[in-house]
């Protein structure tokens, strides 16, 4: 029995893009790094520092 791979939305995107002659992003942007700054910074204060960091980051992602 074999099982259809599914393409990622990623790469379903990437193709949409390729077909209207506009480049796809290849890495993250400013908020994206800003945001796993945040939790790397608060991996080496610990867990309660951690979670609290990507609370920050959920209620930031609400309210975009």
């Amino acid at each position: 029995m074999s099982q259809k791979v599914k393409p990622s939305h990623v790469h379903v995107l990437t193709g949409k893009a390729r077909e209207l002659g506009i480049a796809a992003p290849t890495e993250g942007d400013m908020k994206q790094m800003r945001a796993t700054g945040k939790i790397a910074l608060a991996d080496m204060m610990g867990d309660a520092a951690i979670l609290k960091a990507m609370k920050t980051n959920e209620d930031d992602t609400v309210t975009a």
